[in-house]
């Protein structure tokens, strides 16, 4: 196949430098791979496009091999004429760096050849790039912070079961949304040539007194502006590092519950209990065009419920796409009928929901009864970092 440069498609390092590697031909990548299981101990299941020739690959990320798979055996699936090839291999790591493989992530793989050796004898050190905290992205014109690189507890083994296990999880740097994506933001796509107005507006028509309300969306619908925006949905592991903040932030050891700590308060989000509260925040209550429970402005409890990273409105008033399948975590041996690509997972909990719902690790579907007509939803959006973002120590 043609050689192409491999892109930024596994994010669970910091970028890695081997102090002796020798990156062969620029650490170009002759495969990809799906990872459809992993079991223990060193055991996974490959999705392949294409059927793999070699039987030994190096592992790649950000250019660098961070380990080898030896495929074992190969056979052809053929799901409804879409030919696909599974595969069985053992994996290892050329030292503990922290990276992980998962189910549902996709890995770079390339050929072993001689001159692509490594020698561990020099030791290793890692590059820490630093990015601006804050940045304005030119299409959408909208406001984006950091959300450092490093782990965070996803899950939990207190609420439902499909949160089990908590679990540590490393992610790479990546940018949020500040704020969720208005009407009015939404308005700028629908404009455009290939722009499309969410069904959500009536008669598809814009409402300029619910320009500063979170749009209400389609999985399709926020996938196409994200795409325009030169963006993409967050997976629901960013979602909820973004959410709930990283290890940094645990209290007394624990991750918190809500964006804003450990502890529920009326106060701090567009939910259930904020509307049942009589005399709180009647202010902000105003600025709501319907019935209540209902939407509040997008830069509303900008102070109150803010995430560790100052993402706003990650508990309440529009729930929010990711875009993530429902599926099991690592370790998760629940059965659940609704597992699988069917649905995507929508995180956060809306202004009709109660405290429970509003926690950062609550997991709930959309799509139903299809992707393309649930808008029950709202989103924002997140992007990789590029050189143009970094800043010298």
């Amino acid at each position: 196949m043609k050689k192409k440069t491999i892109r930024a498609i596994c994010r669970c390092l910091p970028v890695v430098f081997l102090c002796a590697a020798v990156g062969a031909k620029d650490a170009e990548y002759e495969i990809f791979a799906e990872v459809e299981s992993v079991r223990k101990p060193n055991t996974l299941t490959l999705s392949f496009q294409e059927k793999p020739e070699e039987t030994k690959y190096y592992i790649l990320e950000s250019k660098i091999a961070v380990g080898t798979v030896e495929i074992l055996s190969v056979v052809t699936v053929n799901n409804t004429g879409k030919v696909r090839y599974r595969a069985v291999g053992i994996f290892s790591f050329f030292r503990d760096t922290g990276y992980l493989i998962r189910a549902g992530m996709t890995i770079a793989l390339m050929k072993k050849s001689e001159p692509f050796e490594m020698d561990f004898s020099g030791g290793y050190h890692q590059e820490k790039l630093l990015y601006r905290q804050r940045i304005i992205t030119p299409v959408d014109d909208r406001e984006m912070l950091l959300i450092p690189r490093g782990k965070f507890i996803l899950g939990s083994n207190d609420y439902d079961r499909d949160e089990f296990p908590e679990q540590e999880v490393y992610l790479d740097d990546f940018y949020m949304d500040k704020y969720e994506v208005s009407n009015a933001d939404y308005k700028k796509f629908a404009e455009t040539p290939q722009g499309l107005a969410p069904i959500s507006w009536k008669d598809g028509v814009y409402d300029p007194s619910s320009g500063d309300l979170p749009v209400l969306a389609t999985f399709n619908e926020a996938s196409a502006y994200a795409k325009w925006a030169g963006k993409r949905l967050p997976t629901e592991q960013e979602w909820e590092k973004s959410a709930r903040g990283g290890v940094e932030f645990l209290e007394k050891g624990l991750p918190r519950i809500y964006p804003w700590g450990r502890s529920f308060s009326n106060a701090n989000a567009n939910g259930l209990q904020f509307w049942r509260q009589t005399n709180l925040r009647n202010d902000l209550k105003a600025k709501a065009i319907d019935k209540p429970p209902a939407l509040l402005p997008v830069s509303s409890f900008e102070k109150e419920g803010t995430s560790p990273y100052g993402i706003l409105n990650m508990a309440g008033n529009a729930q929010e796409w990711t875009s993530s399948w429902f599926m099991p975590y690592a370790g998760n041996h629940y059965t659940d009928g609704r597992y699988g690509k069917q649905y995507k997972v929508v995180r956060g909990g809306a202004c009709f929901s109660d405290a429970s719902s509003l926690r950062s690790s609550r997991r709930e579907i959309g799509g139903i009864p299809t992707l393309d007509k649930d808008n029950l939803a709202g989103f924002r959006c997140v992007k990789d970092p590029t050189p143009l973002e970094r800043i010298e120590e």
